[in-house]
C-alpha cells in the first residue's frame, strides 16, 4: 500500500522468484487503467497517477495479493501508463472456486484396485509423469501456496479434468483409461506446467520418481488467544472474547490501543527448522489513511477472559477474571512490568495498513521468533501489535478467532521435519484455513 501525490510514477520490480503481475482492480476483476502483464523475476513496470483518489490493484497469478494506491492534490487528466516492453498477458485466475476432491472421468470401467500413484506437489512443481491405462493418479498439494491440477496447455484448459484450488493438504485425483500424452498446469501458477503419459500397457505398475526422503511442509494454524490492551491506568478496559481487536488511537480519545495475539505450534514437530512464517490478519474498519502496523515478540504470557465490548468495541469493556489489560497479564493475579505490555522493543516485522482487506506480515525474525517457541514452548507469548501512537485518528480495527471464520487471523509456517535413520520424525499436519 502506498500514499502518493498525482503526478508520482510508481515503478514496481518483481524481486520474488515466482512470476507476478500489478493489474488496477478489486480482485479478481481488472478496471482496465493499468496492467503490467506478466513480470518475470527482475522485470519492472512504471505508471503515471494523474488524478487523485483510491486505486486498489492485485496479482492476476496470485489474486489474494490486493493492495491499494491512494493519490492525492488535484488534477483533470486521466493517468497515463509508460510499461516496459510489452509482457505477456496474465492468467485470469476464477474468483474462489470451491476446491473439487472428484473429477468424474470418462465412462468406462474403474481400474483394478491398487493401481495408484501419488504425486505431490511441492516446491511450485508439478511432476511429469509415465503411467499404464487405467492407473490413478492422486496429486496433494503439500506446498504453503494455493495450488490446482488443470488439463490442458497453459493457459487454455481443455476440460478432461480440473481439481479446483487445492489448498496446503488437499488432495485430487483422476484415472485415466486411455492412451496418450496428457499435458496440465496449475491455473493459480500457469508457469507450472507437466504432461502425463499414458500408455496402453497394464500389467505393471508404474515406478514414480521417489520423494525425497525429507522435503518442506506446511501448516496453517488458527489463534489459541487474542485480546486488546485499552490505555487505562487502572487497567479498566479489555476484550478478551470480542470479535474485534484494535492499534492505535480513535478521534475521540487521545488513549492507544494495541492488540495481542498467539498460536498453538503443537502441529509443527519438535525439532523441524522453521524456513518461512507468514501472519494474515483482516483489517475490516478504520478512522485513518494508509498507518505502520508493527509486530514486537512478547516477552510475558498473558490472559484473555470472557469480556465482550458493545458497539464497535473500540471502547472496550470491564475486564474480567484472567483478561489482559494495559496494566494486567492476568486480571487480579499478575501484572505487566510496564504498562502496555512486555515486549521485545525491535520490532519483528511491519506492514503499511491502508483501506480494509488482508494483509500480512513476514519477516526472517518473526521466522527467528517461532523457531524459538517450537525450540522451548514455555516461550511461547505470541506477538503484540503497535500502531501510529503519535497522534490521534489512526485506529485500525482486525478480525480475531471470535469473528467469522474466512475473516480470523492465521499464521502459516514452512518447515523442515528432523530427519531420523528411518525418514522424517513425522508427517504433515494441517489445520483449517480460509
Amino acid at each position: 500500500n502506498l500514499s502518493v501525490e498525482v503526478g508520482a510514477t510508481i515503478t514496481w520490480e518483481n524481486q520474488d522468484a515466482a512470476p507476478h503481475t500489478t493489474t488496477s482492480g478489486v480482485s479478481p476483476d481488472r478496471d482496465g487503467i493499468w496492467d503490467s502483464g506478466t513480470l518475470n523475476t527482475g522485470d519492472t513496470f512504471s505508471f503515471t497517477f494523474e488524478e487523485p483518489g483510491e486505486f486498489p490493484y492485485y496479482c492476476t497469478i496470485h489474486p489474494f495479493m490486493t493492495p491499494t494506491i491512494t493519490v492525492t492534490g488535484g488534477g483533470s487528466e486521466s493517468p497515463t501508463s509508460t510499461p516496459l516492453p510489452t509482457p505477456a498477458p496474465p492468467t485470469r485466475v476464477p474468483p474462489t472456486p470451491v476446491p473439487s476432491t472428484t473429477v468424474p472421468p470418462t465412462s468406462t470401467p474403474a481400474p483394478s484396485a491398487g493401481n495408484t500413484v501419488n504425486s505431490p506437489i511441492v516446491d511450485f512443481t508439478l511432476e511429469d509423469l509415465s503411467v499404464a491405462v487405467g492407473t490413478t493418479i492422486i496429486w496433494e498439494n503439500q506446498g504453503a501456496a494455493p495450488h490446482t491440477s488443470t488439463s490442458g496447455i497453459s493457459p487454455d484448459r481443455d476440460d478432461i479434468w480440473d481439481s479446483g484450488i487445492l489448498n496446503t493438504g488437499q488432495t485430487f485425483e483422476f484415472t485415466f483409461q486411455e492412451a496418450g500424452e496428457f499435458p496440465y498446469f496449475c491455473t493459480v501458477h500457469p508457469f507450472m506446467t507437466a504432461t502425463i503419459n499414458v500408455t496402453e500397457e497394464q500389467a505393471d505398475l508404474p515406478t514414480p520418481t521417489p520423494a525425497p526422503s525429507v522435503s518442506v511442509q506446511s501448516v496453517t494454524v488458527g489463534p489459541s488467544k487474542d485480546n486488546t490492551l485499552y490505555e487505562s491506568s487502572s487497567g479498566a478496559l479489555s476484550n478478551g472474547a470480542g470479535q474485534y481487536m484494535f492499534v492505535g488511537k480513535t478521534d475521540n480519545t487521545s488513549l492507544a490501543r494495541r492488540a495481542l495475539v498467539a498460536f498453538d505450534l503443537s502441529s509443527v514437530p519438535a525439532g523441524a527448522t522453521i524456513n518461512s512464517v507468514a501472519l494474515t490478519l483482516n483489517m475490516n474498519r478504520t478512522t485513518s489513511g494508509v498507518q505502520e502496523v508493527k509486530i514486537h515478540k512478547l516477552l510475558a504470557d498473558w490472559g484473555e477472559g470472557s469480556s465482550v465490548a458493545g458497539g464497535e468495541q473500540s471502547g472496550g469493556t470491564t475486564p474480567q477474571t484472567g483478561d489482559a489489560t494495559w496494566v494486567h497479564t492476568f486480571l487480579d493475579t499478575a501484572n505487566w512490568t510496564s504498562n502496555g505490555g512486555d515486549f521485545d522493543p525491535t520490532a519483528s516485522a511491519s506492514t503499511q495498513v491502508s483501506g480494509t482487506g488482508q494483509y500480512q506480515w513476514s519477516s526472517d525474525q518473526m521466522t527467528a521468533d517461532v523457531q524459538a517457541w517450537v525450540n522451548d514452548g514455555a516461550t511461547n507469548f505470541g506477538w503484540i501489535l503497535v500502531g501510529n501512537e503519535s497522534t490521534n485518528k489512526t485506529t485500525k480495527r482486525f478480525d480475531t478467532k471470535e469473528s467469522d471464520e474466512p475473516s480470523r487471523p492465521t499464521l502459516t509456517i514452512e518447515f523442515t521435519p528432523e530427519m531420523s535413520s528411518s525418514g522424517p520424525t513425522t508427517e504433515q499436519t494441517t489445520s483449517d484455513e480460509y
